[in-house]
């Protein structure tokens, strides 16, 4: 949804995308990371769905947008992380775009 706000294109458009980035080009790696003070081994899966897109031309600034989830299957719910980035145009050294991350910081169980 934020991707059709920004760039007024279709969601379902990018949402399929993304389907398609999943089961055709996804690259996963071992990863770990610290959850409530231990470390956790895991994986990240990361996409760029739309760096092929014929399409990318009519939204250029978010056609290099990487995708990043971070899955455990040691911690509740499997869900550790969730990235997106949009990198800067010009030179890798200049700060993304947009940087968004949502991290599982706690788990609690209610009767």
């Amino acid at each position: 949804m934020e991707m059709n706000r920004l760039t007024k294109g279709n969601w379902r458009y990018f949402q399929r995308s993304i389907k398609f980035a999943i089961s055709d080009s996804a690259r996963i790696e071992p990863v770990s990371f610290n959850f409530k003070g231990k470390t956790v081994e895991g994986e990240k899966i990361t996409i760029t769905p739309y760096v092929k897109d014929p399409r990318r031309n009519q939204f250029a600034d978010f056609a290099d947008k990487r995708y990043e989830f971070i899955f455990s299957a040691k911690i509740p719910g499997s869900l550790y992380q969730i990235s997106t980035v949009v990198p800067a145009k010009s030179g890798s050294d200049k700060e993304p775009l947009i940087r968004e991350t949502l991290t599982l910081q706690n788990v609690e169980y209610r009767s």
